[in-house]
């Protein structure tokens, strides 16, 4: 009898630690994170996100291919957890619209070149005088006026994750004619890519006209304009050199500064650990378009010479005139931006450059 009391008196016990252990002891300790392939603690990175990118070119142009790396970069980084959608060839938005479609958030990020705005946002006219900057010197330029341009786009929501090589400049005419000086395209009608670009095609003697990407090919073939100026990848991305196979190379400025960019809402909404994705996918995305830059110049060269044209190169004395004849629209420009514009032209102009501006 003693011994089943024993028995009894053990197990009430034992009923009794357990009881304690569930109302005083404190909570296990949560999980740990989970590993990544090294054995490492691998970063949380929050709930999956999905966005939108839209741009104006064809998906086998050399921009659209670095676009396409930053996604393809970002999902593989994040492991599927952040996907992008891209949207080329004016399918969602086109070039002038891109800056204000990522402002109001009708899209994630948009590509577009920032000289369709100058009106709107005079902080950006400083871009659009030609030879302010020298495009030998491209990208430490960027690195000069970065910091000014993403403070010119917070002010419009968005934030800046990435530039590309929007190739040098260069004139292209329907009849055979060779740029040697300013004197080379007096009276000619010219296309433009926004407003102060004209206005240094027209201190040069041309009539500048400005006519947006998806029309210049039927301008061109209708006798509307001679030729035009931009960068020869544009010429390239939309095959003018097929009607308009006489090209000069410049070497006067870039196409235009055409960032991508992100909306700070949607920046914002992102986890830190995201962030970070962001920014390193765009920056190997930036050097992987830089490398196809310097691929294609070649190939677009050769596809002239194919089409029957002839390509030649202005000397540095003979882009020097151009320079010098665009740089007397700088106290005008200056009149017309304002505080931040002001800083970036003197930023554009602290940039290192082979001509006297």
């Amino acid at each position: 009898m003693k011994k089943f009391m024993l028995i009894g008196l053990v197990i009430i016990l034992a009923f009794a630690m357990l009881a304690g252990c569930g109302t005083n002891d404190p909570p296990p300790p949560p999980p740990p994170p989970p590993a990544d392939e090294n054995g490492e603690e691998a970063e949380v990175l929050g709930p999956p996100v999905h966005m939108t990118l839209g741009h104006s070119f064809p998906v086998h142009d050399l921009l659209a291919m670095s676009m396409q790396e930053f996604a393809d970069q970002v999902e593989a980084m994040s492991g599927g957890n952040m996907t992008i959608t891209i949207h080329p060839q004016n399918t969602v938005v086109t070039s002038p619209d891109a800056l204000p479609a990522v402002q109001d958030g009708i899209i994630d990020m948009a590509q577009g070149a920032l000289t369709f705005h100058a009106m709107s946002i005079p902080s950006l006219l400083g871009f659009d005088i030609q030879g302010i900057y020298d495009p030998q010197y491209y990208w430490e330029t960027i690195e000069i006026i970065n910091p000014i341009l993403e403070r010119i786009m917070n002010r419009h929501n968005q934030s800046v994750l990435m530039h590309f090589d929007t190739a040098n400049s260069i004139f292209y005419f329907t009849s055979p004619l060779q740029v040697t000086s300013p004197a080379d395209i007096a009276g000619l009608r010219i296309r433009d890519h926004g407003v102060w670009v004209g206005r240094s095609i027209a201190a040069w003697g041309g009539h500048p006209m400005t006519i947006v990407p998806p029309d210049v090919a039927v301008a061109l073939e209708r006798g509307t304009v001679d030729g035009g100026f931009t960068g020869w990848n544009f010429v390239l991305a939309n095959r003018l050199f097929e009607s308009a196979p006489y090209v000069t190379f410049a070497d006067i400025a870039k196409s235009s500064f055409s960032p991508l960019t992100i909306n700070l809402d949607t920046y914002n909404s992102l986890t830190p650990a995201q962030r970070a994705i962001i920014r390193e996918a765009a920056a190997i995305a930036e050097q992987f378009g830089r490398e196809l830059a310097e691929s294609r110049e070649d190939m677009f060269i050769q596809m002239v010479l194919d089409a029957g044209g002839v390509v030649t190169r202005m000397t540095e004395e003979q882009t020097q005139a151009f320079v010098t004849a665009s740089m007397a629209l700088l106290d005008e420009a200056r009149e017309t931006t304002d505080d931040l514009g002001n800083e970036l032209i003197d930023a554009l102009l602290s940039a290192p450059s082979r001509f006297n501006r």
